[in-house]
């Protein structure tokens, strides 16, 4: 398959701008790239009648379709492109271009029969080559590997060079197999100390404090209240089938328990009641939380990579665990109460940190020595 000349900085070119754009549009074109995702809007314009049997329905499958288009396989390149809305994109890259219906966040380049049939086509980005292995030594222009671990079952090394970060991922052969690159966030810029993460004048402690008690205590009623959470989502707490309080805004969640969780042998007269279990803070971007901003236990960042927050913890995990592209650990404080860090093992970074109260470990099902 011939592909156009300087195909790799015509790409990555493309990083960060609008889908929607002419100049995007037209270096497409010239690219001979004709997918594009697609909007709700658009997706509803192309409704048959009859497809859907009622407006609920139309409206979460056109969404999970617009959500779909945003991962485009450009197969013929040996290409994936990946876009996020601007909202998304702007939430963790700080700013978004105007009017953009989606932003080009990531590109992904592929070997021969590993997303498709065919390889990329040219030359990879940063020095990088699919004749290279794991056992050769890394192209200058990537600078200094950042991390290595294990992504979606196969070694992946983590660069940064100049504004990128760059994924490349080796078979269990030492065969480079795919290179995703994205431009540095926010978390990024923190974690090469280019940019100094603001904190708010505000302690995890205080919300903290209220682990383990009723959640008609004065102290949890304050977190109530300092989160906005509203007369009828503090009802819904005492609702078994719903047993969190989600705080978008403020990038903290809550986690109720009942009564038998949380080791209480009586109930306050016929009421049942519910205790506060757990809190949950989010970074921006987790679950299109806004993200929290005050101060995390042993002055922990969302920018920091797993050994760094293993290094600022003074003891040693109880428990941990990792998946596909996840890793988490466990703490137990001095104070009883579990401390739980969670990382994105793509982007290698701590992403939500979690303190629960000490009965939860029957839940979690710790065994500690």
């Amino acid at each position: 398959m011939n592909s156009p000349p300087e195909l790799t900085a015509a790409l990555l070119g493309l990083l960060g701008q609008s889908s929607n754009s002419d100049a995007f549009l037209a270096t497409l074109q010239a690219l001979k790239i004709r997918q594009v995702p697609q909007t709700f809007a658009s997706l509803k314009d192309e409704v048959e009648d009859g497809e859907f049997e009622n407006e609920d329905e139309a409206e979460y499958e056109l969404t999970q379709r617009s959500k779909a288009s945003q991962i485009i396989d450009v197969e013929k390149f040996g290409l994936v492109m990946i876009y996020q809305t601007s909202d998304e994109y702007r939430t963790t890259f700080g700013s978004a271009p105007e009017n953009a219906d989606f932003v080009l966040k990531e590109l992904a380049f592929y070997q021969a029969g590993i997303r498709g049939a065919l390889a990329y086509p040219q030359a990879l980005p940063f020095g990088l080559s699919f004749q290279q292995s794991a056992a050769s030594q890394a192209p200058s222009p990537l600078g200094p590997l950042i991390a290595e671990r294990k992504l979606y079952d196969v070694m992946a090394r983590q660069y940064m060079p100049a504004n990128h970060v760059v994924n490349a991922s080796f078979d269990d052969s030492g065969r480079l197999i795919h290179v995703h690159v994205r431009l540095q966030n926010l978390f990024d810029r923190c974690q090469r100390g280019e940019l100094r993460f603001r904190f708010k004048d505000e302690s995890y402690e205080f919300y903290t404090q209220g682990l383990g008690q009723l959640i008609s205590a004065t102290q949890v009623q304050a977190i109530f209240e300092k989160l906005n959470v509203s007369e009828k989502q503090r009802k819904s707490a005492h609702c078994p089938e719903e047993i969190t309080i989600a705080e978008r805004a403020h990038g903290v969640t809550l986690h109720v328990r009942g009564p038998k969780q949380a080791g209480l042998k009586t109930l306050l007269g016929d009421e049942v009641v519910f205790v506060l279990a757990g809190v949950v803070f989010k970074r921006m971007g987790d679950l299109a939380s806004e993200g929290y901003f005050g101060h995390l236990p042993y002055d922990l960042g969302f920018w920091m990579t797993p050994d760094q927050v293993l290094q600022k913890v003074p003891s040693r995990p109880i428990w941990h665990h990792s998946s596909e592209q996840l890793a988490s650990c466990m703490w137990r404080l001095h104070n009883g109460q579990l401390m739980q860090a969670m990382f994105s093992l793509i982007d290698c970074q701590l992403y939500r940190l979690s303190v629960w109260a000490p009965f939860m470990a029957q839940e979690f099902k710790l065994q500690e020595k």
